[in-house]
């Protein structure tokens, strides 16, 4: 039963690596969902988990996030179900409460939304940081949607200053932090095939 966070670059071809290691290992992906499946297993509101990605995610800035937890304190992990349960219950919260239920489920690979800091020291884990060039990475988008050199700039450092604000805004942690990593592999040279395998053999080993 392992699981693997898997933090990307735009650009990096992260996804085409998880999509990857889910058809070889047969593990899960966490998707929307899945999400929506566990929600309802555990009889949590799925509504409660809707926009928990990097791009998508209301960053509140420090004065909200202070005003709320001294008008509506509540602690996560005691048995409260997520904000349709419980207003008082922030995003965060429904975030950390779904990637630990992940990590319960096992054997499920986790893209992005900050899992390698929820599940830091975590038995059975294995987080992974993929990277690659700007100038590789502008090329994947120009690929992927047919712009231009521009067009692609701007949106790789759009959605890599989005990860970023992400994991500062939720987690008050640095996202290229190489500590929270145990493999950091860079796809300017590496096919997504050839970082699977290295992947899978890393994988054996915790």
């Amino acid at each position: 039963m392992a699981v693997i966070t898997l933090s990307r670059q735009s650009g990096s071809e992260g996804n085409e690596i998880a999509r990857l290691l889910s058809v070889r290992l047969e593990y899960k992906l966490l998707d929307k969902y899945l999400i929506d499946d566990m929600a309802r297993t555990k009889g949590w509101d799925p509504a409660a988990f809707e926009g928990l990605e990097e791009e998508q995610f209301p960053v509140r800035s420090f004065m909200e996030k202070a005003l709320q937890n001294f008008q509506s304190p509540i602690m996560f992990g005691q048995g409260y179900g997520p904000r349709g349960a419980d207003p008082a219950l922030t995003n965060e919260m429904a975030l950390r409460k779904i990637i630990l239920s992940a990590y319960e489920l096992g054997n499920i690979i986790i893209v992005g939304r900050g899992a390698q800091i929820v599940l830091a020291g975590k038995p059975g884990t294995l987080h992974v940081r993929i990277i690659a060039p700007e100038s590789r990475r502008i090329k994947v988008w120009q690929s992927r949607q047919n712009i231009s050199v521009e067009e692609a700039r701007k949106l790789v450092r759009e959605r890599d200053k989005a990860h970023v604000d992400f994991i500062q805004n939720v987690f008050m942690a640095d996202l290229n932090d190489p500590n929270w990593y145990d493999l950091i592999l860079n796809t300017d040279r590496l096919s997504p095939c050839s970082v699977a395998d290295i992947i899978v053999e890393a994988l054996e080993h915790v």
